[in-house]
C-alpha cells in the first residue's frame, strides 16, 4: 500500500465502515529549514498517538528553489501521496495560487501555514492564529484588554 493514501474519503472510523488511518506522509516547505525540529517533534507526537508519520523537510534553499516553485512542489507533493504539508518562510501567502479551497481563517487573514490534500482537493488553513488566540487566553483568562 502506498504511503499515505490507505482511504479515498474524508470519512474513516465506525459510522464509515472503513478502519481509521493510521500512517500518513508530511512535509514542512520553507527555506533555511534543516535546523527544524518539526520532523521529531510531530513523528514523536504520532507515535505516542499510536499513528505512523512520515515528516520530510523540502528546503528550498538546499534545492536552489524559491517560492515560486510552490505550485510545482505542491503538485508533486500531492502525486507522491502526501497527506498535507506545513508552510512556512517565505512561502505562507505565496501558496495560495495552487490551492483549491482556504478555510475561514485562512481567508480572513490571509497567509496559510498548512495544507491538506483530501478527496482531491488542497484545502489551506492558516493556524498561527488560533494558535495564538489559545495561548493568549490560557495566560490572559478574563483580564480586561
Amino acid at each position: 500500500m502506498k504511503q499515505g493514501k490507505t482511504r479515498k474519503s474524508g470519512l474513516s472510523g465506525p459510522a464509515s465502515g472503513r478502519a481509521a488511518k493510521s500512517e500518513f506522509l508530511v512535509g514542512l516547505i520553507g527555506e533555511g529549514i534543516q535546523a527544524s525540529l518539526s520532523p521529531a517533534l510531530h513523528e514523536e507526537e504520532a507515535r505516542c498517538q499510536g499513528l505512523r508519520l512520515h515528516y520530510r523537510l523540502i528546503d528550498l534553499a538546499r534545492e536552489g528553489r524559491s517560492a515560486a516553485d510552490l505550485p510545482r512542489l505542491i503538485e508533486a507533493a500531492e502525486a507522491e501521496g502526501y497527506d498535507g504539508l506545513n508552510i512556512t518562510y517565505p512561502c505562507k501567502q505565496a501558496v495560495l495560487p495552487p490551492l483549491t479551497e482556504l478555510s475561514e481563517d485562512a481567508r480572513a487573514i490571509g497567509p496559510v501555514n498548512t495544507v491538506v490534500f483530501r478527496e482531491g482537493k488542497r484545502k489551506g488553513f492558516n493556524t498561527d492564529c488560533s494558535g495564538f488566540a489559545v495561548s493568549f487566553r490560557q495566560k490572559l483568562g478574563d483580564a480586561p484588554i
